[in-house]
């Protein structure tokens, strides 16, 4: 394989920014940004939600300018889509129209008012597909990107076509199989083998596997430069924003071979290199018989197991109740935990889930769990066998940690949902 790149781009997405320095997502952005430039990237592709909302373009004019500043007079070439966040408007403080806020998207970033927007870089062909807020990627919407395909087909019938579009095609990556994931794209893109789909809103760790997909095309979640989601509802996030969810966010690298892609993946916080020794590799032409990346990928994969000598107890603080235990170990890492708990009298059992810690930065990531129960779930007096199976991002589980314990007839339950100051 050829190590000399005909082609450096960097990929982010989901900054939901403000445009002063000190705003969590430009602040990112901005180290992202410093990184890339030392990299000497030629192609900067951004998959939306740039600004929070779409009534001020002041946040994408900061943005560009921004690129500017650390690229100088090697500016790279852009390929942008605009998000949901870059769309929405508030009448009663704008006025605006989505119409309006996306021409002003385009002119803060000085890209022509198009959608779909083609850019032939180098001898690719990019493709930036926005879809408003009302349109939202609709099938009919979709099919403006069918002549488009077709035409840059006919002009190189070999190369990968990237496209970059804010919601997923369906049934593809992590969280695309739910409302994020848009039939009409995936409607499309399975026409044409060629294509290399990249995605945010979801705003998935890219520390998951499921990030990538193949099938009869390849398509990729961008992760977020803002805070860090999963499509589970896990009793520990709120609603789809993981615990320490600002430690999650990520950015990706790609070059460009002859004959492969090679995707690389960082924390946008400390820049260190997601699995470093396992760079995402692409092959050209894609062949799905060939894929790697495919769904396949779950019956190739072990289960997360305990240590013979792992240990967990049970805390009882602040009028809650904890469970603390040793990790499970994988060979890539263990995704979450599936706690049931059992009423050894009535022989009732209840179920919830966590997610577990894989996506903070190193310095931060305890190995050992600790999981507070919810409230109004466990009953004074009483004894529970608690067992805890690991479970990797691909659904395969582990056999379980078990503890029993009994719940004091005097403990004071507090019943609420607040967080306690030992949290």
């Amino acid at each position: 394989m050829s190590r000399t790149p005909n082609l450096k781009v960097g990929i982010l997405s989901d900054v939901q920014g403000y445009a002063y320095k000190g705003n969590w997502g430009m602040h990112n952005c901005e180290n992202v940004l410093k990184f890339l430039a030392e990299k000497q990237v030629d192609v900067i592709l951004m998959a939306g939600d740039l600004a929070d909302g779409g009534d001020d373009p002041a946040p994408i004019a900061y943005y560009y300018d921004l690129v500017k500043k650390y690229f100088g007079d090697k500016m790279p070439q852009l390929v942008n889509c605009a998000g949901n966040h870059d769309f929405w408007t508030h009448a009663n403080v704008s006025g605006k129209t989505q119409d309006q806020a996306f021409k002003d998207f385009c002119e803060a970033i000085h890209d022509p008012v198009e959608d779909p927007c083609r850019k032939t870089i180098g001898g690719y062909d990019f493709i930036g597909f926005s879809s408003n807020n009302e349109k939202n990627y609709s099938e009919e919407d979709c099919q403006k990107l069918i002549p488009i395909l077709e035409d840059c087909v006919k002009r190189d019938p070999v190369k990968p076509i990237f496209i970059v579009t804010h919601f997923h095609p369906k049934n593809t990556v992590v969280s695309s199989h739910g409302g994020s994931g848009r039939t009409g794209l995936r409607a499309v893109m399975d026409r044409f083998p060629q294509v290399v789909s990249f995605s945010g809103h979801t705003h998935c760790p890219l520390e998951d596997e499921r990030c990538i997909w193949q099938g009869e095309f390849t398509a990729i979640n961008t992760g977020a430069l803002s805070y860090a989601c999963v499509p589970e509802r896990f009793v520990n996030n709120c609603g789809p924003i993981i615990p320490f969810a600002r430690e999650g966010i990520g950015f990706m690298t790609m070059d460009l071979y002859d004959d492969h892609l090679e995707i690389r993946r960082f924390n946008a916080e400390d820049l260190h290199e997601i699995k470093a020794d396992k760079p995402w590799t692409v092959a050209i032409p894609h062949k799905p018989e060939n894929a790697i990346y495919t769904d396949a990928r779950k019956s190739q994969r072990t289960a997360p197991r305990f240590r013979d000598d792992a240990q967990m107890l049970m805390r009882l603080d602040y009028g809650f109740v904890y469970l603390i235990f040793d990790e499970a170990e994988h060979d890539d890492f263990t995704h979450s935990y599936r706690l049931t708990m059992t009423d050894l009298e009535s022989g009732k059992v209840m179920e919830t889930k966590y997610i577990s810690n894989f996506y903070r930065l190193e310095r931060n990531r305890d190995p050992r769990q600790v999981f507070r129960i919810p409230p109004n779930t466990l009953e004074k007096g009483k004894r529970y066998r608690f067992d805890v199976y690991p479970v990797e991002t691909f659904g395969n589980e582990g056999a379980p940690l078990t503890l029993e314990a009994d719940i004091p007839v005097t403990y004071p339950f507090a019943n609420r949902e607040e967080i306690g100051p030992q949290e």
